[in-house]
C-alpha cells in the first residue's frame, strides 16, 4: 500500500520508523506494477510483436503467478501492523485519517481511472473496455457504479483499507483470534468460490485476514523483525518458490487449491518480512531505494495505471513496428527485459508526476481536502513515537 517525511534510522539517537516495513511495501508496490504491466500490457503486445517469444511470455506469466501470494498479503499485513495502535483509539481521532480519507481517495481515483480509460480508448478507436485494459471493469455505467460501491473495481485497495479499519474498530472488543479466524474463513470460502463475489470483489474478501493478522500480531512481527535471520529467510523463500511453482503446475482441484492458498500466503508473508529485514540490515545501500519507494506507495499505486492507459496504444503501435523486426535472439532478449524495464519507467514516472502535482497545489488528489497532512499515507501509521535507539547488542527492533 509511504508519503511521510523521512525520519531518523536506527543509527540516530531517536527512531520513529521501521525501515523493513517500508522496504516490504516498496517490494509490494513494485510487484503490483509488474503484474499489471505483464497481464494487461506485455502479454497482449507479445502476441503481436513477439510471436516467437513464447519463452519470455511463459516465464513472466509463471513469475507473476508464483509471486501472487506475496503482493497484496504482504502489503495488508504491514498496513494492519501500522494500524494496531490506531484501532485502540477513539473514533473521533481516527475516523477522518483512517476511513474518510481512503473512502474519498477510492471514489476520486476510480473516477480518474475511468476518465483516463475512456480517453485512451477513444484515442485507440475503442471505448473503456480497450482503454482501461481490464483494470477498469465493468464498462456499463450501472455495473461500474455497483462495482465501485462494492470495492470490486479500480483502486479497490483504498476501499479495502477503509473497510478493514472500520471492521477492526467495530470488533476491537472481540478476541483477536476470533476476528482473524473469521476473516480466514471468509478468505477460504472466497478461494473455493463458496461465497458470492459480485463485481469481482474477491480481492476484498481474501485480503482482510492479512490486515487483521498484521494488527493482531504487531508484537510477534516486531520480534520477527528484530534481527536478520538469513537461514530462516532463505528457507522461507525457497519454500515459497517451490510451493508456488508446484501449485501453479499441478491441477489440485478447486477445493484443494483453496485450502492451500492460506498457508501459501502465510509463508509468502513470512518470507517477505524476513527478506525485507535481511535486506535492510545486511545490504542497506540496496535496501534504500525500496525503503524510499515504500514511503511513496500511494502515488505509485494510483498513478501507474493512468500512465499505462496513456502509453499502451503508443507502445503497441511502436512495438509492432520495431520489435517484430528483431532477429530471434534479440527478440527474446527484448521480451525478457520489457516488463521490468517498463515497470521501472512507470514507477519513476509516477513518483515524478506526484512531485509535480504536489508543487502545482494538487495535494487534494492524495489526501482528503482540509487534511493537515499534504499526502495521505498508505497505510497511515500511528503517531511517531520517540524511542531510544538500541545498542548494537540489542535484540529488539524499535517500534514506531
Amino acid at each position: 500500500m509511504n508519503e511521510r517525511t523521512a525520519t531518523p534510522t536506527v543509527s540516530t539517537p531517536t527512531v520513529s520508523r521501521q525501515e523493513w516495513a517500508d522496504a516490504a511495501k516498496g517490494v509490494s508496490v513494485a510487484l503490483v506494477v509488474l503484474g499489471h504491466v505483464t497481464w494487461f500490457h506485455f502479454l497482449p503486445v507479445a502476441e503481436d510483436a513477439w510471436p516467437g517469444a513464447s519463452g519470455a511470455q511463459w516465464l513472466w506469466s509463471m513469475f507473476n503467478e508464483v509471486l501472487r501470494p506475496v503482493r497484496m498479503p504482504l502489503f495488508f499485513v504491514v498496513a494492519g501492523y501500522f494500524a494496531a495502535r490506531a484501532l485502540q483509539r477513539p473514533w473521533r481521532l481516527v475516523l477522518r485519517p483512517r476511513v474518510a480519507t481512503f473512502a474519498h481517495l477510492h471514489v476520486l481515483w476510480l473516477v480518474l481511472w475511468v476518465l483516463a480509460g475512456l480517453a485512451a480508448g477513444a484515442l485507440a478507436g475503442g471505448g473503456l473496455a480497450s482503454g482501461g485494459l481490464g483494470l477498469v471493469a465493468p464498462t456499463d455505467p450501472g455495473g461500474l457504479l455497483a462495482a465501485g460501491a462494492a470495492g470490486g473495481v479500480g483502486p479497490w485497495f483504498l476501499y479495502a483499507l477503509a473497510l478493514y479499519f472500520t471492521i477492526g474498530k467495530l470488533t476491537a472488543r472481540l478476541p483477536r483470534p476470533l476476528v482473524v479466524g473469521a476473516a480466514a474463513a471468509v478468505a477460504l470460502a472466497s478461494f473455493a468460490q463458496w461465497l458470492p463475489a459480485p463485481w469481482e470483489t474477491e480481492s476484498v474478501q481474501q485480503n482482510a485476514v492479512w490486515y487483521f493478522l498484521g494488527a493482531s500480531c504487531a508484537g510477534p512481527l516486531r520480534v520477527l523483525a528484530a534481527r536478520p535471520r538469513p537461514l530462516w529467510a532463505a528457507a522461507a523463500a525457497a519454500g515459497l518458490l517451490g510451493a508456488g511453482v508446484a501449485l501453479w503446475r499441478l491441477d489440485l482441484g478447486l477445493v484443494a487449491t483453496a485450502v492451500a492458498e492460506l498457508p501459501l500466503r502465510l509463508l509468502a508473508v513470512t518470507a517477505g518480512v524476513l527478506l525485507a529485514v535481511q535486506l535492510v540490515r545486511s545490504v542497506p545501500w540496496l535496501a534504500a531505494p525500496w525503503v524510499r519507494l515504500g514511503r511513496r506507495t500511494l502515488p505509485v499505486y494510483v498513478l501507474h495505471p493512468v500512465l499505462l492507459f496513456a502509453l499502451h496504444p503508443l507502445l503497441l503501435a511502436l512495438d509492432e513496428r520495431l520489435l517484430a523486426a528483431l532477429p530471434g535472439p534479440l527478440s527474446q532478449a527484448a521480451a525478457l527485459l520489457y516488463p521490468p524495464l517498463l515497470s521501472a519507467v512507470l514507477v519513476l514516472a509516477a513518483v515524478g508526476v506526484h512531485a509535480l502535482l504536489q508543487r502545482a497545489g494538487a495535494s487534494w488528489l492524495f489526501a482528503l481536502p482540509g487534511s493537515p497532512v499534504r499526502t495521505a499515507p498508505l497505510p497511515p501509521g500511528p503517531a511517531p513515537a520517540t524511542l531510544p535507539a538500541p545498542s548494537t547488542s540489542s535484540a529488539t527492533e524499535p517500534t514506531r
